[in-house]
């Protein structure tokens, strides 16, 4: 007899649906296992061996043949161990799969054995839910380690085993949807709302962006590039605050909605992020914290020596890397200068397009890298600004080769420049310096600003959308365009400009030298600011401002 069940392997962002085919025949003792198979899953047989014999149950004699459908799509890693065990025992128990074969028609299975029948994790459950429920699916089972993760998909009835056995039992009693054992699926809403309940919202009016002393202008850099999505390179000397003021943009940033938190998820269960021997997460009493731990957006700063695969991804499986892993949030690059110049040059793909392709075993996979990229580095190798009035042309030299390892079209990605310098002992001693400095720069009216130029932005690409329709109001700001993502002919059409700002932006071009894409990154930086102002078009003040965000005593490079 044949004995079909359903599995899926995740592929790229998305899951690729497998049916595992079991035929079993009389004849001599051979297994087969054809289908693209990799090395992974052809050692399945002797785990899966061992793992039914510790189950009470004998592995089926004479010929079988275990087909991994479709064909043509390469199978790696250990998630087909249950469902071939479960096919197997199948073969062996005809009349419970006939009676069954309503209920598995729509359930899936997947996971690693052990030896001695445990049931292990693997990587990707979550992108593989959000394709079984696309697909109609009812329910999943898996290692009990990922019933958190795979509950937060509605709709999808979930069942966690930590021993083969558990799977056996469960289709002699019928596959129940709701047992004792059954876990049912709870959204990322309900964990929302028990966060509330709980107290667990976190106080905004208190944050350590409130506790950063001067750097007035950098802080409304952060403010800008918050509302506006805009990549920023900070440069100045050691101390005085690039990294602080980077770490506090994650705050800055609106929350991530169910959609983003999602995607975000789903990147991070492609690498194993939910990957854990037992139990939930570290220091986890509940299910609920796997979602909890991803409701701020992420923050990634990879270490000067990482190579192109692990900022972009890639390697033997095509996983992603830390741009991918940044997603939706903040992607810090420390010490721009000193990351070797193949790395640096490789990030203009992913600044430029917010998206990774990959290529690997005659196969494409795209990831996503919609992350804001903060970037600091030092002015010189001593980490000081060539002193003016010293005229040391020797350390003016070394100043200008280190900053042009920086190239133009790397430079020419960001749009905010922030050329910082230390901290004052009168603003760190008095008080009162402070406070006029800090005006209107508490965490909580930041934060409203922000949300405010967001909501224009949102207004401003839904109306477009929707043939100016007014009426329809964004559900979702975190999904719509936001100003730095405008293309060139989105800068014509949407940007509003008072009748002096073409005047402005011609001189600027001669002053500073800039390219056309330049001249589009200046107009979208003054379009945030005219958000966060509410000004209904872009004047030559807001133009002025932006210009102020644009490279002074830096090297000149080509644009």
């Amino acid at each position: 007899m044949i004995v079909q069940i359903w599995s899926a392997t995740p592929t790229g962002m998305h899951g690729t649906l497998i049916q595992v085919e079991v035929h079993a025949t009389g004849g001599l003792p051979r297994f087969y296992l054809v289908g693209l198979p990799d090395r992974t899953v052809n050692e399945s047989r002797e785990r899966i061996e061992s793992a039914l014999k510790s189950s009470a149950t004998q592995f089926p004699r004479g010929r079988i043949i275990v087909n991994l459908a479709p064909a043509d799509v390469h199978k790696e890693g250990s998630t087909f161990d249950l469902p071939i065990a479960v096919g197997l025992y199948g073969a062996s128990h005809k009349t419970l799969m006939d009676r069954l074969a309503p209920v598995l028609s729509q359930t899936a299975f997947i996971g690693e054995l052990g030896l001695s029948g445990q049931c292990r994790s693997v990587r990707g459950v979550l992108p593989i839910c959000l394709e079984l429920k696309k697909h109609g699916f009812e329910r999943i089972v898996l290692p009990r380690q990922h019933v958190e993760e795979a509950r937060l998909v509605e709709g999808l009835h979930v069942k966690g085993i930590a021993l083969l056995r558990e799977a056996f039992d469960w289709l002699h009693d019928g596959c129940p949807l709701e047992s004792r054992t059954e876990v049912q699926t709870i959204g990322l809403d309900e964990v929302d709302a028990h966060d509330r309940e709980s107290g667990r919202v976190p106080d905004a009016s208190a944050h350590p962006f409130d506790s950063i002393v001067g750097q007035t202008l950098a802080k409304r850099a952060m403010v800008i590039a918050a509302a506006g999505h805009h990549h920023t390179l900070m440069v100045g000397p050691p101390g005085c605050g690039k990294t602080m003021l980077a770490r506090s943009m994650v705050h800055l940033l609106l929350p991530l909605n169910a959609e983003e938190r999602l995607e975000v998820m789903s990147i991070h269960s492609i690498v194993g992020a939910f990957k854990r021997s037992s139990g939930g997460l570290a220091g986890s009493a509940t299910g609920q914290l796997s979602a909890r731990l991803f409701k701020e957006r992420p923050f990634r700063a990879p270490h000067t020596s990482a190579t192109v695969v692990s900022l972009l991804g890639g390697g033997t499986k095509a996983t992603p890397g830390e741009c991918s892993l940044a997603h939706h949030g903040v992607l810090f690059l420390d010490e721009l200068a000193e990351y070797k110049r193949g790395v640096l040059e490789a990030l203009r793909q992913p600044i430029e397009h917010r998206v990774i392709k990959l290529t690997r075993q005659k196969r494409t996979v795209d990831y996503p890298a919609n992350a804001l990229v903060l970037a600091a580095m030092n002015p010189s190798p001593e980490g000081q600004w060539p002193d003016p009035m010293l005229q040391d042309v020797a350390q003016e030299r070394k100043a200008r080769l280190y900053q042009e390892k920086i190239s133009g079209p790397l430079r020419d990605r960001f749009d905010l420049f922030v050329e910082m310098d230390r901290v004052s002992s009168q603003e760190v001693q008095d008080p009162q310096v402070q406070d006029s400095k800090n005006i209107g720069m508490d965490f909580g009216s930041l934060r409203s600003q922000i949300l405010e130029a967001r909501n224009r932005q949102a207004h401003r690409f839904n109306s477009r959308k929707s043939h100016n329709q007014e009426s329809e109001r964004p559900s979702s700001i975190g999904l719509l365009a936001t100003n730095s993502t405008m293309s060139a002919s989105q800068v014509k059409s949407l940007i509003k400009k008072h009748r002096d700002v073409d005047k402005v932006l011609h001189q600027a071009m001669s002053t500073f030298g800039l390219s056309m894409r330049a001249r589009h990154r200046l107009l979208k930086v003054a379009q945030t600011i005219a958000d966060l102002e509410e000004s209904d078009q872009v004047t030559p003040y807001h133009v002025a401002e932006a210009l102020m965000f644009r490279p002074k005593r830096m090297a000149k490079s080509d644009p």
